[in-house]
């Protein structure tokens, strides 16, 4: 059975509304056009990329993978990042979208190379990856893993890949404290003084006020 069907069927990780949510969020905080063309790597059920295309987005997906669970009405195309370059005119999207991807390869470095070829001058990458600090206990129940990020890390990468506007902080995956001071505050005190017990983890709101992510946007030059 493949990774997808293993860690991604709606049994084991059922669909919700999160990620149409974050990408009204995403489409809002950092300006996105419509028509502009966006292609998201390592799309694998394509609800982010189906979020981004109700709101006017022209999208584009590729994973290792097809997913029966995609929306088929979505341009998609199969490719091995380890082996294949991105199956694109280089300089052809506006913005290029990776969630929860580049911690998958022992050298991100050459991914973020080949995304960084097929985005047009000016273009923007916008990607999420776990946060070690918060997640090191957790990250390797995934064993295709292979590399850790924190936010310097992360921010030093795209610095080194001569990116510029650079935007890198840790985000929590909960829409109510996205925009209210007073829960942001909460989930704060809930992951400095609510203790690690494993039990507590079924509750959405432990989980991601503990287990945080790295979000980041750069442009091409």
């Amino acid at each position: 059975m493949s990774y997808n069907k293993t860690v991604y069927n709606s049994q084991r990780t059922p669909k919700t509304k999160y990620p149409e949510t974050f990408c009204r969020y995403i489409v809002k905080n950092f300006g996105l056009k419509k028509n502009s063309n966006i292609l998201d790597v390592g799309s694998g059920r394509g609800e982010f990329a189906e979020g981004f295309s109700f709101l006017g987005l022209n999208t584009f997906e590729i994973d290792i993978e097809e997913n029966d669970e995609r929306n088929k009405d979505l341009p998609f195309k199969k490719c091995d990042l380890m082996k294949e370059d991105i199956p694109f005119e280089d300089n052809f999207f506006d913005i290029i979208f990776h969630k929860s991807v580049l911690e998958h390869f022992s050298d991100p470095e050459m991914i973020v190379d080949k995304m960084k070829l097929k985005l047009k001058p000016g273009g923007v990458l916008i990607g999420m990856v776990p946060d070690w600090e918060t997640q090191y206990k957790t990250f390797y129940h995934d064993h295709t893993h292979r590399t850790p990020f924190m936010k310097e890390s992360l921010e030093d990468l795209l610095k080194i890949k001569n990116f510029k506007k650079i935007n890198v902080k840790i985000f929590r995956q909960l829409p109510s404290v996205w925009d209210n001071k007073f829960l942001m505050y909460l989930s704060i005190m809930t992951q400095i003084f609510l203790p690690d017990f494993k039990i507590l983890f079924k509750f959405k709101w432990i989980r991601f006020s503990k287990e945080l992510m790295i979000l980041a946007y750069a442009e091409k030059k």
